[in-house]
C-alpha cells in the first residue's frame, strides 16, 4: 500500500496496437487499459493521448514532454552549406506504421520531374529487404542509401536538409526532435503530438496524405535557404 503505481506512455496505444498485435489488439488494448486503471499515476508525452485516455480510465495523468540531451548534441549541429540537390534523412524503425514506402514513392515521383533529390535512410527493421528490392525495381539505387543502425546517426543527419516523418502514428519522436535541434527542417505526417512540435513555414510542414507528401518536400526545400 505504500508503493506508488506509475506507467508511462511512450505510443499511441489505440493506434499502435493494430500494428503490433493485429486482430488481437482489442483484446491487449481493453486489458492494458484494465493495467491502467490500477495505476496511481499514468505519464503520457502530449496532450493528444491525455485526451484518448481520459474516457476509459480514472487514473491522474500527467503530460511529461519527450526531451532530447543538448548537450551531447551541440557539437553535430548543422552548417548552412547549400546546394541544388534536395537532400532528405528518415530516422526510425523500418516498420508498417513508419510508413517508409511512401519516401521511396515520393522520390520516385520528384525524380519523374527532374528533381535532383537524395534520401538518406537510417534504422532497420522487418521491411529492410523489401524496401530495397523496391529501390532496386524504380532504379533509385544512386539516390536512396540504406545505412542500417546507426548508434549516433548525427554526423549522416546534418549532411542533409530535411529530415522526414510519414509515420501513421507517433507518441513525440526523439529523432524528430534531435533532427529540428540540429538545424534540419521536419516535414512530418499530422497526427498525434507532431503537430505540437512542427508549425508549417516555420521549422518544417506537416502532411495529412501521402498524397501532399511531394509538394511538402518542394515546400521545405524553399525553406532551408532560412534559418528558425
Amino acid at each position: 500500500k505504500k508503493t506508488k503505481k506509475i506507467s508511462s506512455l511512450r505510443l499511441n496505444i489505440f493506434e499502435d496496437y493494430k500494428f503490433l498485435f493485429g486482430f488481437l489488439y482489442k483484446l491487449i488494448l481493453k486489458i492494458h487499459l484494465i493495467v491502467l486503471e490500477k495505476m496511481d499515476l499514468v505519464v503520457v508525452m502530449h496532450q493528444v493521448m491525455k485526451n484518448k485516455l481520459n474516457p476509459f480510465i480514472n487514473t491522474e495523468i500527467k503530460v511529461i514532454p519527450n526531451f532530447i540531451d543538448e548537450k551531447s548534441l551541440a557539437k553535430f549541429k548543422k552548417q548552412n552549406i547549400h546546394s541544388e540537390i534536395i537532400k532528405l534523412v528518415f530516422c526510425g524503425s523500418l516498420i508498417k506504421r513508419k510508413d517508409p514506402f511512401s519516401l521511396i514513392h515520393a522520390v520516385n515521383e520528384l525524380r519523374s520531374k527532374n528533381k535532383k533529390i537524395i534520401l538518406n535512410i537510417i534504422g532497420s527493421g522487418p521491411l529492410l529487404q523489401k524496401l530495397r528490392k523496391k529501390v532496386k525495381q524504380l532504379n533509385l539505387d544512386d539516390c536512396i542509401f540504406f545505412h542500417g543502425h546507426v548508434d549516433d546517426p548525427y554526423e549522416i543527419m546534418i549532411d542533409n536538409d530535411l529530415f522526414i516523418l510519414p509515420s501513421i502514428t507517433e507518441g513525440i519522436s526523439r529523432a524528430m526532435l534531435e533532427a529540428l535541434y540540429l538545424g534540419l527542417y521536419c516535414i512530418v505526417k499530422d497526427v498525434d503530438g507532431n503537430s505540437d512540435i512542427v508549425q508549417d513555414n516555420f521549422n518544417g510542414f506537416l502532411f495529412k496524405d501521402n498524397i501532399e507528401l511531394c509538394d511538402k518536400i518542394l515546400d521545405g526545400e524553399n525553406l532551408k535557404n532560412y534559418n528558425f
